[in-house]
């Protein structure tokens, strides 16, 4: 039945999201009348009763706009795919990315060229499609680089000088949610407070036809490159066997295309057998609620070192950014400490340099660096804060609690790739186990 022929004495119980009573339809299109904020999310916000055309209509703009708006994070937008995270979101936020850049832009300049790419997923094809379809209506120049981590595409953005860069992964990790996120010049992220504020108030006020000529669309690939030069620190590694968890199908990939000519092996886990929501956590302490999706993956892992008799493991996030370890006891190692073991070997070739912490850091870790000679600076915990601190102190290395590691170079960037490209020929300098070797002095 039709909704607007909905009567008083109809059987639905109408309730307001969030309320514990119920209110009767006169409530109900009263509140809607006046676009009461709950209205727009609220399961009956299509009995429109006697409104007018023009309210329905307002209505159904507004609906979309809050949505929209209740998938942003002070990274980017995330969430379920279809369910939350749909084209239309994605094509709404790769739109005002390409406006914050034509605003951005000096006059009569060229239109923004900005690098897209996606995690390779099946789920993700059609948010890369409506992220670059987005981008092009803003009258951006695109160059769609395919399916990569977020690693490869900042050094894109490096590479070939571009305006900014659109990644179309999987921040939560999780199977069946999508994120996508922005880099800008030099591959600087951008985040909320900072950039990211601007493209979220775009979304939430609507966005009209930018411009009246559409952009361009070219397609070419980039992974090789950066692996060529990531390869050169693969190689003279003693026989590892290490356990990979992780959804980034590109960062298994291009894992296993560094390694084929080494003796290491890649172990993926297998399902735990139990997963207590009671009881020790991975990491030894104790348990009082329903695990995260992390703690349930780094489970996996711990579980598997032990039974393959793995030199160590990792769980990495979707994006290929985040690295968290699990030592050869099957104990998973705090992040503070793998900042600190990274700091500490960066540091034995470049004492006295700088690095950035986020804010969040325990006082006892930004110790322990200056100890080794560091020049200990804090950040912000966004991506933006972060990189552009280490910009600014010239910095080689930035970190903290949340196993993101930015490493300095071209360019500044949180990928465990590259963290990786120091951690193995550190762990091949020695046969002590990664316990040890996360501990010593």
């Amino acid at each position: 039945m039709d909704a607007n022929c909905m009567s008083a004495n109809s059987d639905v119980e109408y309730r307001c999201p969030g309320e514990r009573h119920p209110i009767d339809r006169a409530i109900h299109l009263g509140r809607l009348a006046v676009f009461y904020p709950d209205c727009r999310i609220c399961p009956h916000r299509d009995d429109t009763g006697v409104l007018s055309p023009l309210q329905v209509k307002q209505l159904a703009e507004v609906g979309p706009r809050y949505q929209d708006r209740a998938l942003h994070s002070a990274e980017g937008i995330a969430g379920v795919f279809y369910n939350q995270l749909t084209p239309r979101a994605a094509r709404r936020f790769a739109t005002a990315v390409g406006v914050v850049l034509r605003e951005g832009a000096a006059p009569n300049a060229e239109a923004p060229a900005i690098m897209l790419a996606g995690d390779g997923r099946p789920l993700t094809a059609e948010l890369v499609a409506a992220a670059s379809e987005g981008l092009r209506t803003a009258g951006c120049q695109v160059r769609d680089v395919g399916a990569v981590t977020s690693g490869c595409l900042a050094r894109a953005i490096s590479h070939f000088h571009a305006d900014a860069g659109l990644y179309v992964g999987n921040l939560p990790g999780q199977p069946h949610t999508a994120s996508l996120r922005v880099w800008g010049r030099a591959a600087c992220p951008w985040s909320a407070p900072g950039r990211l504020a601007a493209v979220q108030a775009i979304v939430e006020r609507g966005i009209d036809r930018p411009v009246r000529s559409y952009g361009s669309l070219q397609r070419s690939a980039f992974d090789d490159l950066y692996l060529a030069e990531l390869q050169p620190t693969f190689h003279a590694l003693r026989p590892l066997s290490i356990v990979v968890d992780t959804s980034s199908a590109p960062l298994i990939k291009n894992l296993e295309e560094l390694l084929h000519h080494s003796a290491c092996r890649i172990l993926r886990p297998r399902e735990p057998e139990s997963f207590s929501q009671v009881g020790s956590r991975p990491d030894g302490k104790n348990r009082k609620e329903t695990p995260s999706f992390q703690e349930h993956r780094l489970e996996r892992v711990c579980q598997a070192v032990c039974s393959e008799r793995a030199h160590f493991g990792i769980w990495i996030d979707g994006d290929g950014e985040a690295l968290h370890l699990v030592d050869e006891r099957g104990k998973v190692v705090d992040p503070e400490r793998s900042l600190v073991m990274v700091a500490r070997n960066m540091l034995s070739a470049l004492p006295g340099s700088a690095i950035v912490v986020a804010s969040e850091t325990s006082p006892q870790v930004v110790d322990e660096l200056i100890a080794f000679g560091a020049q200990v600076s804090s950040a912000g915990s966004t991506g933006e804060a972060i990189v552009e601190a280490m910009a600014a102190r010239g910095a080689i290395l930035a970190g903290g609690p949340g196993g993101r590691l930015f490493l300095g170079g071209d360019p500044l960037a949180a990928d465990a790739l590259r963290v990786l490209s120091l951690l193995l020929p550190l762990l091949s300098q020695t046969d002590r186990p990664l316990s040890v070797v996360v501990h010593q002095g």
